[in-house]
């Protein structure tokens, strides 16, 4: 984005995709045209900024992410994105279907035992070594999000995006729309997943107790 002292900054923000679910209107927000954005400034980086919020040349505001309205009423963009059940039957209860994390609405607290926009309610438990290895991470070195590079395990469970469950006997698929990852999950293997080959996302054994699925997934 060009300022009109000649200033570029170079601002990201939520995924076209869920946009287009939300129904928002992008043909205000046309390449090329003037637009006013707010949102957080990067704390790494001059210039950077993840947008919240966005007013176009006609004035319509859209809601981005989690913010509340920034140039008065009329905004759009409040609800929660909603993603239609995939299962045959509305009252039918199983994992087979699409789902969603929930993102905050302004006034709407997210779960505070919850990670926002992920699957699990509490933060991950860490070894002692994952511990050391945390305290030892750059971020600013090693972003995994340089290039848009596929996620790995776990950090590919933080899904903002829809994700669904397929059966396929064997096997489950995790599909999850963020880089069109797909996670097998191995339901009748006796191999150990720490002894696998190592690769980003590991390799998964599940199991059913009662009607909960566990995954143990290693290397």
């Amino acid at each position: 984005m060009a300022l009109a002292d000649g200033t570029r900054w170079d601002i990201e923000s939520t995924a076209v995709n869920g946009l287009r679910r939300a129904g928002a209107p992008l043909e205000l927000y046309e390449v090329g045209s003037k637009v006013k954005v707010a949102g957080w400034p990067s704390t790494r980086a001059a210039s950077r900024l993840f947008g919240t919020n966005i007013l176009s040349a006609g004035g319509q505001e859209l809601i981005l992410f989690r913010a509340p309205p920034r140039w008065g009423p009329g905004a759009i963009g409040l609800e929660r994105q909603v993603v239609a059940a995939s299962a045959p039957a509305a009252s039918a209860r199983t994992i087979f279907r699409t789902w969603g994390s929930a993102y905050a609405r302004p006034g709407v607290p997210d779960d505070p035992d919850a990670s926002p926009s992920s699957l699990w309610r509490v933060p991950l438990p860490l070894t002692e070594a994952a511990r050391q290895a945390e305290a030892g991470f750059d971020a600013v070195k090693y972003n995994m999000s340089l290039g848009c590079a596929p996620k790995n395990m776990p950090f590919v469970m933080v899904v903002p995006s829809p994700t669904d469950f397929v059966d396929r006997g064997e096997t489950i698929l995790l599909r999850i729309e963020e880089f069109d990852v797909v996670r097998t999950i191995h339901m009748n293997s006796r191999e150990n997943p720490s002894s696998q080959p190592k690769t980003p996302l590991g390799y998964s054994a599940g199991r059913w107790e009662g009607d909960t699925l566990v995954v143990e997934t290693g290397s």
